[in-house]
């Protein structure tokens, strides 16, 4: 899995998954998360084999900063470990996907419905990564997310 996290928000910007990584699969998603956007300045990343010198490269090509981990050291890139942490526990230990295709399936809807745009985090001061306004009257809804494994509430209008 291949995750591009924004540190500011705690927000994934962009994630795929593939069966069997590549340094050029992972160029690609580069591609993909940096195409539109550069604002960004670093890229932490830990000490994978995949991580070779076309991939180092390619970092350069976009106008970032290398930033590996040390070796051994996953500590040294808490985000990303806790975001792995969360979703293991919060999704993955939870459901059971048949493919490359149903994973994907799977995370997308837990990132993009769930995590940046509902699940609330300490460090933002109980705001989700996709910060939404607080309403205070209305009868409360529930929307279930992957079939009913998390649920948001909402107000309604």
């Amino acid at each position: 899995m291949f995750i591009a996290i924004a540190h500011y928000r705690s927000k994934i910007i962009h994630f795929n998954v593939t069966y069997n990584p590549t340094q050029e699969w992972t160029i690609q998603q580069l591609r993909e998360t940096f195409l539109y956007d550069h604002k960004f300045k670093y890229l932490f990343r830990d000490n994978d084999k995949i991580y070779g010198d076309e991939f180092k490269a390619a970092i350069k090509r976009f106008g970032l900063e290398d930033t590996p981990t040390a070796i051994k050291s996953p500590w040294q890139n808490p985000l990303a470990e806790r975001y792995f942490g969360t979703l293991r526990r919060e999704c993955l230990d939870h459901v059971i996907f048949f493919n490359e295709k149903h994973l994907y399936k799977i995370l997308d809807e837990f990132i993009n419905d769930y995590y940046n745009p509902a699940r609330t985090h300490m460090s933002l001061g109980k705001d989700s990564p996709i910060s939404r306004p607080v309403k205070s009257e209305g009868k409360i809804e529930s929307q279930p997310i992957l079939g009913g494994l998390h649920h948001i509430y909402k107000r309604a209008a």
